[in-house]
């Protein structure tokens, strides 16, 4: 899980040019890709705590119900 959150971290400041990243050249098609693989270790690892795949779906449901109204509400300045 860390070595996908950090390469994905390694992307994002290569493709928006921070310093002492921009030498790697990554682009945003990257990004992507890292983010990808990083959402997939994080659903596998959701996965794991579950007992079935209705709980997966279901948790999954709430949870990103739940996240997605906080960020919304940041996002806003409600919060």
């Amino acid at each position: 899980m860390c070595e996908e959150a950090g390469e994905l971290a390694q992307a994002v400041l290569s493709a928006t040019g921070a310093p002492g990243s921009a030498y790697k050249k990554l682009s945003l098609e990257d990004v992507r890709e890292e983010a990808a693989d990083a959402a997939i270790v994080a659903l596998s690892v959701l996965a794991q705590t579950c007992n079935d795949e209705a709980m997966f779906r279901s948790e999954l449901e709430r949870l990103l119900a739940a996240k997605c109204s906080k960020w919304q509400s940041v996002l806003s300045g409600v919060a």
